[in-house]
């Protein structure tokens, strides 16, 4: 099976972006750099930190979240623009124009006004509410087994009663 020129486009475009990232040398220690996950490289012999674009620009978002723009990020990092596009277009990044936050703990979320928890608190902080509001209405007077009827019940009352005459 053949692959067509756009999923071989998509191929390139996720190896091309290796090319733009830096890769440590040799530290000034004269150790070997191991690579640890996220864009960030330790020296075996004096731990010290490297870390290409694609760390420097996943602390930032890990530290600051998506609030702000690419080019924002560009600025504040000294990643190029480019390089932080080609990161999204890889899927490293979930873009969102501006972050949503619950309106009660500040936490990110997706969609909505709530995060999950402060979700399920509202709902059960209105469900007892409104048990609360149900059982006070109940007075242990009207509890006595007799029925007790309101006007419209009343008139149906009189309406039956002439009609049997």
């Amino acid at each position: 099976m053949s692959k067509t020129s756009k999923e071989t486009g998509i191929e390139q475009k996720l190896i091309d972006i290796n090319q733009y990232l830096t890769y440590p040398g040799e530290c000034k220690c004269g150790g070997k750099y191991v690579y640890r996950g996220l864009g960030t490289y330790e020296c075996e012999n004096c731990g010290t930190i490297f870390k290409n674009e694609y760390g420097i620009v996943r602390d930032f978002v890990d530290k600051y979240g998506t609030n702000y723009s690419i080019f924002e990020i560009a600025e504040k990092t000294g990643v190029p623009k480019r390089i932080i596009d080609l990161f999204i277009k890889d899927g490293k990044f979930i873009t969102v124009e501006k972050q949503k936050v619950c309106i009660i703990c500040h936490q990110p979320i997706e969609s909505g006004v709530y995060c999950n928890k402060c979700a399920l608190r509202q709902i059960q902080s209105s469900f007892e509410n409104n048990r609360k509001k149900l059982s006070s209405g109940v007075r242990a007077q009207d509890m006595k087994g007799e029925m007790h009827y309101g006007k419209r019940a009343e008139m149906y009352e009189n309406r039956r009663n002439r009609t049997e005459e």
